[in-house]
Parts: structure tokens; C-alpha cells; sequence
């Protein structure tokens, strides 16, 4: 039992996101270079991202899809709040920030929805929690683990809110009760609806989040 219990200690130890506190693997100069390169990643996907929802929102209106042109014009605004904020980081670490933003196609809404999931969404949820994890055991600033918690956040809402509209996409029309969704303009945090309560991602005032309908 007492090498056993040693064995534990032992891996937990020796183990980045292992048991207990996380434990630095990297210098503070090379956690230091990972954090600019990551925050540079999300800088670029967070701004074609913006790009993306942008002429899908008009695309989506065009089809007749209003509710969904909402929901992506909401997104777009979430996607632009996290390019910036991920941006002024950048620039606080002394790089630059700079991204190459192509330029977006569609086929059909079917399509917009497709790649808004399986490229934007879920991939970029995936680096997020990477990038905090890595963030956390290297004890980045608090703007840095915050800038990658607000993007975990935020992905949660779109993830559920796209996959509806692709099991239920008719219901994405323009309805008698049109579809209503509220951004955090500090952290981007989403939400259905307008009940004026607070971010309860990053506490800010509700009178702070702006309203697409």
C-alpha cells in the first residue's frame, strides 16, 4: 500500500495536468513564446470567424432563414469581441497582431452551417480548452487565462445553438415570435432571449450586453 500510494504522488507529480495543481513544464520564456503564438491562433480564427458570420448572417436572410441570420450576426459580434480582446493581449506581449482572414463562400445554408460547426465551432472549442489548460499551468496573467476562458464560454451556446438549427432548420425561419439573442460586450458570452440579468461569465452589467433580433 505504501508503494503504491508513492507511485501516485509520484505520477501525480510528474504529470502537466495531472492530480492536484498543475506543475510548469516550460521556462517562463518559452511558456511566455506559447502564449503570444496561441493567443496569435485564436486572433486569426476568432477574425475569419467574424468575417464567416457576417456573409453568412447576409447569405442565410437572403434564403429566407431571418432567425438564423440572427443567431449568426450575434455570433459574429461574439467572434469580433474575441479577436479584439485576444488582440490588445498580443500587443500588451509585445508582438503584433495580425491574421489573414479569406475571403468565405456558400453553397447552400446546409453548407454555411456544415463548416460554421465542424471548422469554427467545435475546432476552435477544442483549442480553447487547450489553450487554458496550458495557460493555467503556466500561470499566465489573469487577462490571458480569461481572454481563452471567456472563448470556452462563449463556444458552449453557439455549439448547441447551430447543431438545433441543423436537426431543425425550418424552425430557423422568420416566425411569428422572431428569435432573440444578447452578447456580453466585454467576454462575448451569449445568450437566448433578453431576461437582463448580468454576464454570469465575467459579472458584467446587463445594460453592457447588446441585443439581436
Amino acid at each position: 500500500m505504501k508503494f503504491k500510494m508513492m507511485l501516485i504522488a509520484s505520477l501525480c507529480a510528474i504529470s502537466v495536468f495531472g492530480c492536484g495543481e498543475s506543475k510548469p513544464t516550460q521556462s517562463p520564456e518559452a511558456a511566455k513564446a506559447e502564449f503570444v503564438a496561441n493567443l496569435q491562433t485564436a486572433f486569426e480564427m476568432e477574425s475569419n470567424a467574424t468575417q464567416r458570420f457576417k456573409f453568412f448572417a447576409e447569405k442565410t436572410k437572403e434564403f429566407g432563414y431571418n432567425d438564423l441570420a440572427t443567431l449568426y450576426r450575434a455570433a459574429a459580434r461574439s467572434s469580433d469581441i474575441h479577436a479584439q480582446r485576444h488582440g490588445l493581449l498580443i500587443k500588451s506581449l509585445g508582438a503584433g497582431a495580425d491574421a489573414q482572414v479569406q475571403d468565405p463562400a456558400l453553397e447552400s445554408v446546409r453548407d454555411a452551417l456544415k463548416e460554421t460547426i465542424e471548422h469554427h465551432v467545435v475546432r476552435i472549442d477544442e483549442r480553447y480548452t487547450a489553450w487554458l489548460k496550458h495557460a493555467k499551468a503556466h500561470k499566465a496573467s489573469e487577462n490571458i487565462v480569461n481572454t481563452f476562458k471567456y472563448g470556452e464560454k462563449t463556444q458552449a451556446f453557439y455549439k448547441k445553438s447551430f447543431q438545433n438549427a441543423v436537426s431543425h432548420l425550418e424552425d430557423w425561419r422568420t416566425s411569428e415570435q422572431n428569435k432573440v439573442f444578447s452578447v456580453c460586450g466585454t467576454c462575448g458570452y451569449t445568450k437566448a432571449g433578453k431576461d437582463k440579468k448580468d454576464c454570469p461569465v465575467c459579472n458584467a452589467l446587463y445594460a453592457n450586453f447588446e441585443v439581436f433580433e
